[in-house]
């Protein structure tokens, strides 16, 4: 099919103008009750790797929080707590995350001032 045959198609429709508006410079009007931040927030600026792993742990943990409490249904002793350990690695994925916000926010300040 070409675009001949299109026109063929097309040829009994009525003819439409097309109007595009033009550019104004007022500003956008905002709606009401939606909040806009002024700066990102700390989970917006963080890298995606992060936010995978943030991701990823809080997956594990939900996951162990729910076999430990079906064992402990089941009967089991509620005695060890055994998802304790899971903050281990939350506690490095912290202060990770902490390291990298910082050296941004320092490098953003140094190249803005």
């Amino acid at each position: 099919m070409t675009y001949a045959d299109l026109d063929r198609l097309f040829a009994d429709l009525p003819v439409s103008t097309l109007s595009v508006a033009a550019p104004t410079t007022e500003p956008a009007v905002r709606p009401r009750g939606r909040r806009v931040l002024a700066e990102p927030t700390v989970v917006a600026g963080m890298p995606t790797a992060l936010k995978v792993l943030w991701t990823v742990w809080a997956s594990v943990v939900a996951i162990n929080l729910t076999v430990w409490l079906l064992v402990s249904l089941g009967g089991s002793d509620l005695a060890y707590f055994w998802p304790m350990w899971l903050a281990v690695p939350g506690v490095v994925l912290l202060g990770a995350s902490a390291a990298v916000t910082a050296v941004r926010s320092h490098r953003r300040d140094r190249t803005e001032g």
